[in-house]
């Protein structure tokens, strides 16, 4: 993985408040980020999963074409 890409996951990652980020000075004078785990939890049962479709705005209220075309073969 380039640096480049890592240092993109990373921040999107900070912004959306799983990490965090501090800039600290080298010894011979570079600016260097540091990154640390923000502790967090996710809980998925029966009725998380029951809301989170509930509030799907792409789920179909009813077949789409191309599942009933897959379902008639």
């Amino acid at each position: 993985m380039s640096r480049a890409l890592l240092y993109m996951h990373l921040t999107k990652l900070e912004e959306a408040g799983f990490v965090s980020g501090h800039l600290e000075l080298s010894p011979d004078g570079k600016s260097m980020k540091y990154f640390e785990i923000v502790p967090f939890e996710i809980t998925l049962n029966e009725q998380y999963i029951s809301e989170v479709i509930a509030n799907d705005p792409e789920e179909p209220d009813e077949a789409t074409p191309a599942s009933s075309a897959s379902e008639n073969a």
